[in-house]
């Protein structure tokens, strides 16, 4: 077990110079919420979309405010690693990715921010005022990152793009369904909820699948639209659906030839 310095962030601005308010401590509750958020982004990134994290993945996280200097307005936080291999892990990544997209928000050309860390960014920053900032350095690098009430804002507005739609097959179960609306809630492996739209050829199957939708899963192909980070926000068409137990898996794809095809979550060509 071992402890080191994490972050320093440090507040900014006229009421920061003699107190600690408790808004600042929400803020580092916010910033910490972030980095697991974005660490769980690293790593579904990494590995197949479908997968699981690993068991006790967010326990390895463990934070502390330890101390607080300069006039309390910088705050020194440890994290406790377990196993020296944690060392560089999603966690200590994720806090290289936030101040990245803080730092793309005043650039010609921003970073981007994912869909999923929107609500996270919403949170983070919320009660900074006009002339107050966070600085967030990471240990043994000189740069500062400033994250202020103004480019939380440009960082949020960044990413407000028109869907897109596209070819997408996954694995999952449907929940549910609603005959007035005619739509469906298909959940996919890695626990998305996505609605759909029904249609006559398949809801037969759909019904079926959602009857017993805790031990019977569908392997569902149709046209999907995207959110600006690729991700599933609405099943528009199904083309081909196929249930299954678990056991029985298929492990075979529709064959799309040279187009574009949208896996849940992320995007391949084959």
């Amino acid at each position: 077990m071992k402890k080191e310095i994490f972050a320093e962030p440090t507040f900014q601005g006229e009421r920061f110079k003699a107190t600690l308010p408790i808004e600042a401590l929400m803020e580092l509750k916010a910033y910490a919420d972030l980095v697991i958020a974005a660490a769980e982004y690293i790593y579904r990134n990494a590995n197949d979309q479908g997968k699981r994290l690993p068991k006790g993945f967010k326990q390895k996280f463990k934070i502390d405010l330890t101390e607080i200097k300069s006039g309390s307005s910088l705050a020194v936080v440890e994290r406790t690693y377990q196993e020296e291999s944690d060392q560089g892990d999603e966690f200590d990544q994720a806090r290289v990715m936030i101040n990245q997209i803080i730092d793309g928000a005043d650039s010609p050309n921003p970073t981007g921010l994912p869909t999923v860390l929107r609500p996270l960014f919403l949170a983070f920053g919320k009660s900074l005022a006009d002339n107050e900032s966070i600085f967030l350095k990471i240990p043994n690098e000189s740069k500062r990152t400033v994250y202020t009430k103004q480019n939380r804002l440009r960082l949020l507005s960044s990413n407000q793009t028109k869907p897109t739609k596209g070819i997408f097959y996954g694995f999952g179960s449907i929940s549910g369904f609603e005959v007035t609306k005619e739509t469906f809630t298909f959940i996919s492996e890695d626990n998305l909820s996505v609605t759909g739209r029904m249609d006559p050829n398949y809801n037969m199957a759909i019904r079926e699948s959602a009857k017993d939708y805790e031990n019977v899963s569908v392997q569902i192909y149709g046209l999907g639209i995207f959110k600006a980070d690729k991700t599933l926000s609405e099943i528009e068409k199904v083309q081909h659906i196929i249930l299954f137990k678990e056991s029985e898996k298929p492990t075979f794809f529709p064959d799309v030839e040279q187009r574009l095809v949208w896996n849940v979550g992320s995007q391949h060509v084959i």
